[in-house]
């Protein structure tokens, strides 16, 4: 009993000293959430030039291949699979659909809305493992190398289904010429 005792806070203790602790914790959470949504902000505001983002033509044309369900990973920076790309709503993670038309890839997202990539974009395509923060098996995702305004982004899909985007990924692969096709699909 006595050590039950010994483990509780002493009856001479100040709540007073208790309470500045807790105030002052709380103050350096605060602080510490302010300085990350102030940095999300700055790099929202500093990828602006990225937008508008392509528009869906009115009329895509028939599919190249059936729809696609699954996550859409994410969106960073050519070559750097952590450095998000925030403007447009790139970022966000989302349940999807990828279907490849003969001049657009579109991926269906809900809230930010589709993310269409022209053909004409598209510098490659290539199985990957990880994109955006997200690990996968060895080719788990499809990773379309494309150019917005400048930039070479990376935009990720993971599909349910392996067959269907193996089949989004044989019908991007035909976008590209012959000659800059490597053994993933990507431009060497």
């Amino acid at each position: 009993m006595t050590t039950l005792l010994a483990l509780t806070p002493a009856a001479d203790s100040h709540p007073a000293e208790r309470l500045a602790l807790t105030l002052g914790l709380f103050a350096l959470f605060l602080l510490g959430v302010s300085g990350i949504w102030r940095s999300w902000r700055r790099r929202a505001r500093d990828q602006a030039g990225l937008l508008p983002l392509p528009a869906a033509p009115a009329d895509p044309g028939a599919p190249v291949s059936a729809p696609a369900e699954g996550l859409y990973v994410g969106t960073t920076f050519g070559g750097d699979w952590q450095a998000r790309v925030i403007a447009g709503g790139l970022s966000h993670r989302s349940r999807g659909a990828l279907t490849v038309y003969p001049d657009v890839a579109v991926i269906d997202r809900p809230g930010p809305g589709p993310l269409v990539i022209p053909r004409a974009a598209v510098r490659g395509v290539r199985a990957e493992r990880a994109l955006a923060g997200k690990v996968l098996g060895p080719g788990g995702m499809l990773v379309l190398t494309w150019e917005q305004r400048g930039a070479v982004l990376d935009s990720g899909f993971a599909a349910d289904d392996r067959d269907r985007q193996d089949d989004c990924l044989d019908a991007l692969r035909a976008w590209m010429p012959a000659h800059t096709t490597g053994r993933e699909g990507t431009a060497e």
